[in-house]
């Protein structure tokens, strides 16, 4: 698990260090306060492709990656470290010119054209390896899934695609382990479901009661995110997962099992988790099931990233504090 990172020329992070990461680690702040961004930064410490997947809506085009620095500034170096491992990166812009290429416009007629093409050029230093990679608009995120740089493994919650669930879920059902998600969903969210099975063509079907199998499509939202943050947990065992937005997809009536089953599974498998939100509902339900399972403050850290001029500050609150402020309804997100 790491404890700390530093972010430097990051987007909106100018100089920032954030300390004292527990097993559970929750983030807020309004809009564009640095939440996702802070969750890429670590994603692009431990697997930069995997960091792609995290705000997986805006996509990257020939110019994103000048975005990636701070105020646009790509003369000085993208700078992240953790004490872990002493884990550094230094990221460089550069861009390449390409040779000339012809095209046709609407008249017809030829035209040159020269095409520059960005990269992102990673350097990687830790106790025990030195990585020096590149990373091009065009690989970024869809050649390859996963780049891992050091022991420990890192996903995102939206790096796990349907093909990961079947993968995993095979492998569960292997080790005889399957019936353990499907109690949780069960209990907490579909209290139809009766199985979910890996069909002959590598295709997950559900059984919701009726005279045949449905595929894994007919779920709703809730379901298929609960299952895929389960399979995450699972697949990422003694490593770190990043999920965005939690409450995303979720009825608030169904949170408080939500954060019961996603405590219990980071347990099992020794899951760091790093969660963002803004729903005061969701906080809420945070508290109520820590306090519920009877768990201790050096399990957790919660954070409120601020935006401060040109730079991020954060405020950290204990489970105390964070109670204090719930039941005083002050606001912490």
């Amino acid at each position: 698990m790491i404890n700390n990172i530093k972010v430097k020329n990051f987007k909106g992070f100018s100089d920032f260090e954030i300390k004292d990461f527990k097993q559970i680690n929750i983030i807020t702040g309004q809009n564009n306060s640095g939440k996702s961004s802070l969750l890429e930064a670590i994603g692009l410490l431990y697997n930069p492709v995997c960091a792609n997947s995290i705000n997986r809506f805006y996509g990257y085009t020939k110019d994103s990656f000048a975005s990636f620095f701070h105020n646009l500034n790509t003369e000085s170096a993208i700078e992240i470290s953790t004490s872990n491992e002493n884990l550094t990166l230094k990221v460089l812009f550069e861009e390449e010119v390409s040779k000339e290429e012809q095209i046709f416009i609407n008249n017809g007629k030829p035209e040159n054209i020269t095409t520059k093409q960005e990269n992102l050029h990673l350097f990687y230093n830790s106790d025990t390896n030195k990585t020096d990679l590149f990373l091009d608009t065009f690989m970024y995120g869809s050649k390859y899934q996963n780049l891992y740089i050091s022991d420990t493994k890192l996903n995102s919650l939206n790096n796990i695609y349907y093909f990961d669930c079947i993968k995993h879920f095979d492998e569960m059902q292997t080790n005889k382990e399957e019936y353990s998600i499907i109690k949780v969903l069960r209990e907490t969210i579909a209290p139809e479901l009766e199985n979910i099975t890996l069909s002959r063509n590598d295709s997950l079907k559900v059984d919701l009661g009726y005279d045949k199998m449905l595929s894994f499509g007919a779920l709703g939202d809730g379901i298929k995110k609960l299952f895929m943050i389960l399979i995450a947990l699972y697949s990422t065992r003694n490593g770190i997962l990043l999920i965005d937005e939690i409450e995303t997809g979720f009825h608030y009536s169904v949170l408080n099992s939500v954060w019961e089953t996603l405590i219990k599974a980071s347990k099992e498998f020794n899951v760091q988790v790093f969660i963002s939100t803004h729903s005061k509902e969701c906080i809420e339900s945070y508290m109520y099931v820590f306090e519920k399972l009877k768990l201790k403050d050096d399990f957790d850290s919660y954070y409120r990233l601020e935006r401060d001029k040109n730079d991020v500050k954060y405020i950290k609150y204990s489970s105390g504090e964070l109670k204090a402020a719930i039941e005083n309804n002050l606001e912490m997100r």
